[in-house]
């Protein structure tokens, strides 16, 4: 009975141990991502995300703007609006967003590549993702790549 116990403890301090990898590859991809995330002012196609995100414009005045200035979905522009209302109307919360779905892509990665092949290609996957340049910039940009990718 006691040997059952140990071999039990064991295994879960196996899956905290594996836990804490894939938490600091996440916290790696977030530091990546949300560090000097507005560094910069806004470009020409990041203000048209302002423009089309501001909470004082209505619904359908927004639909009518993303219809003829916007080839993204009105599903990336819509939480845009909510959290530009909740959080205020500013670079920063845009690129907030994207960077938000930068990190869980890579988490998505993860357990996508988990699932096909095994624990640790899934591992050196997500390292490969949370390090990789252009994710990174992408990620820190007003725009719906990051959302595309996840």
């Amino acid at each position: 009975m006691d040997i059952n116990i140990n071999i039990n403890f064991n295994n879960n301090l196996k899956k905290i141990k594996f836990n804490l990898i894939l938490i600091g590859i996440l916290a790696l991809a977030a530091i990546l991502r949300f560090y000097n995330l507005d560094f910069q002012g806004p470009w020409l196609d990041e203000i048209t995300t302002m423009q089309l995100s501001d909470p004082t414009i209505p619904l359908s005045k927004t639909n009518e703007l993303i219809a003829t200035r916007d080839a993204f979905s009105e599903i990336y522009y819509y939480p845009l609006k909510f959290l530009s209302y909740i959080f205020g109307h500013s670079i920063y919360t845009l690129r907030f967003f994207s960077a938000l779905f930068g990190v869980l892509s890579v988490y998505l990665i993860y357990l996508f590549v988990n699932e096909l092949i095994n624990k640790r290609t899934a591992y050196i996957s997500a390292i490969l993702m949370a390090v990789n340049f252009f994710h990174i910039c992408y990620s820190q940009e007003a725009r719906s790549y990051s959302l595309l990718l996840f």
